[in-house]
């Protein structure tokens, strides 16, 4: 994971990690020696975040979804596999019949707060790098950034 993001930043810059899950990228930006904001709107994935970072300066975490708009939004859980919770209707449909997605299932919802990535930039700085994973849901939180970043990932 090092390899592959160290291209991106250098040590001291700023890195959004939107969908943070439970901090994996966070470890390794912070071995890059990035500062982190750990954007993650599942409860318990971001208090496991900051139960591992509750001491490093370096890392924020926004319990919130990122989208086009601020606001609320509506996350589909997996409660089976939580790691493909989303907020795409199209998601959960395109994955319904897929091969290696049978028998997953949303089984319940909950409401989050949601933010933009020009919100996030006006409260943290501009990002040299910016992870996006969320599932389906990437369009929707690239329709909330105005300006330009050096770099993006969905990986």
């Amino acid at each position: 994971m090092d390899a592959l993001y160290r291209r991106f930043f250098r040590p001291g810059d700023l890195v959004f990690d939107i969908g943070a899950h439970v901090g994996d990228r966070v470890a390794s930006f912070r071995r890059l020696g990035a500062k982190v904001v750990a954007v993650e709107p599942q409860p318990a994935f971001a208090s496991t975040i900051e139960f591992f970072y509750a001491r490093d300066r370096g890392v924020v975490v926004e319990r919130k979804a990122v989208g086009r708009h601020a606001g609320e939004v509506r996350l589909m859980v997996n409660t089976d596999n939580p790691t493909v919770t989303t907020a795409s209707s199209a998601f959960v449909h395109a994955a319904k019949d897929a091969p290696g997605w049978q028998g997953q299932n949303w089984d319940t919802t909950i409401r989050v707060p949601m933010t933009t990535l020009d919100a996030l930039i006006d409260v943290h700085g501009v990002p040299a790098f910016i992870k996006i994973d969320v599932e389906g849901f990437e369009e929707e939180v690239l329709m909330g950034l105005t300006q330009p970043v050096a770099a993006l990932s969905n990986v």
